[in-house]
């Protein structure tokens, strides 16, 4: 085989590798919408105050329908409703 023939081979098979690359990536994209909730870092136990939503929780992404009962949305209105709040029945924290 010529050695340009070679190079032209070696060549196209890169560039296929490098196309089916790009588009496995491109692909693996999820755009399915998601909806962000408060999640607890921590255990809270039943008659602690919440004294600061960022330090005690953190945001989680959830599908459409499928947040626990009772999960706070991470909003600013949701936000300022925990503030100093008394935790009434006890808050796991969900993995």
């Amino acid at each position: 085989m010529k050695p340009k023939t070679l190079i032209l081979m070696v060549v196209a098979v890169g560039c296929g590798l490098v196309a089916a690359f790009l588009v496995k990536a491109g692909m693996s994209k999820d755009n399915t919408p998601k909806e962000s909730y408060l999640v607890a870092k921590d255990p809270l136990p039943l008659g602690s105050k919440i004294l600061s939503v960022e330090d005690q929780f953190v945001p989680k992404d959830f599908l459409p329908g499928t947040a626990p009962p009772g999960a706070v949305k991470n909003d600013e209105e949701s936000k300022k409703k925990l503030k100093d709040a008394i935790v009434t029945t006890a808050i796991i924290r969900t993995p």
